[in-house]
């Protein structure tokens, strides 16, 4: 019986989270009613300029992404891409696997920016 707690026991408190090694993580984002137009984009690790619709590469931050776009006919809008939560069974280790190793929660493959109607 107890062969069988231990493995269990192991797995159980073991947890899974979704994290990167990669340097950079791809969004794709585009706005809302299918305009092109500019955004700067920014998190703890700096920030860079965008034409949209397009795919950027984010270095993958415990924080969001804030953005602050405008449209190709003047309309502006900001907010940020939050980071999906970091799932865990148990938070066994309270975040020290990622604080040591850097790895960091990917931001969302895909990403849609609201703008307000036309102007």
């Amino acid at each position: 019986m107890k062969q069988l707690i231990i493995p269990a026991l192991v797995l159980g408190l073991s947890g899974c989270a979704i994290i990167t090694n990669d340097s950079k993580s791809p969004i794709a984002v585009s706005f809302s009613d299918g305009s092109s137009g500019h955004c700067v984009f920014e998190n703890k690790h700096g920030s860079w300029d965008e034409m949209i619709p397009t795919t950027t590469q984010a270095r993958p931050s415990d924080g969001p992404v804030n953005y602050r776009c405008t449209t190709l006919d003047g309309r502006e809008t900001s907010g940020s891409i939050a980071n999906p939560p970091v799932t865990r069974t148990i938070l066994l280790d309270f975040g020290l696997v990622e604080a040591l190793t850097d790895k960091q929660p990917e931001p969302p493959a895909n990403y849609v920016i609201p703008v307000a109607g036309a102007k």
